[in-house]
């Protein structure tokens, strides 16, 4: 997972609002977007029922996103040990 793509995740789990680049989207998030639809990390969904823009066009976290987080934020942070072999 890239860091642009880990940084979408947690502005979902921080804030369950949309992403800055969720309707205006280049390239890379465009594809990190569809990639999370497909595997189940976001909810894309209409905000009006009768519209169909793609300004009117929403994600939600679900509860695996949710899940792979917490995972993420409890994961130990490394650290470099030197070892001396004989």
């Amino acid at each position: 997972m890239t860091p642009l793509e880990i940084e979408i995740l947690m502005h979902y789990f921080c804030r369950g609002v949309d992403h800055k680049d969720a309707l205006n989207q280049p390239q890379a998030q465009k594809e990190a977007f569809k990639r999370f639809v497909d595997e189940g990390y976001l909810d894309k969904s209409c905000r009006d029922k009768s519209i169909l823009a793609t300004s009117n066009m929403h994600y939600t976290p679900t509860a695996k996103l949710n899940a792979y987080c917490v995972a993420l934020c409890n994961m130990p942070e490394p650290h470099q040990e030197w070892i001396v072999s004989y």
